[in-house]
């Protein structure tokens, strides 16, 4: 199903890859949280609807971030090594 150029390219480098990328959205995840108990913990920024519109952004981008982060990583985990027989990539534990 897929082009005969892209077999060169190993399980290996698409797992790393997907990888990097949930490595990015996990420290967007944890900037949007901090970011957001900023918001929190400044009591007087809730008042405003600068500060209500910023907490709303700030949980959305959390949420996108985390579930990104977590289909990232299970591309790889699941699917990729289920292809290759687990002789590639990342060794994720199979209950």
């Amino acid at each position: 199903m897929e082009p005969q150029f892209l077999n060169a390219i190993s399980s290996t480098t698409v797992c790393n890859f997907f990888y990097t990328f949930s490595i990015v959205y996990a420290i967007i995840f944890v900037g949007a949280v901090i970011g957001l108990l900023g918001v929190f913990s400044t009591g007087g920024m809730m008042k405003t609807i600068t500060g209500r519109t910023l907490s709303v952004q700030l949980v959305l981008t959390a949420l996108i971030g985390g579930i990104n982060m977590l289909f990232m990583y299970i591309v790889c985990d699941r699917a990729l090594l289920t292809k290759s027989a687990g002789k590639e990539g990342f060794f994720g534990r199979r209950n």
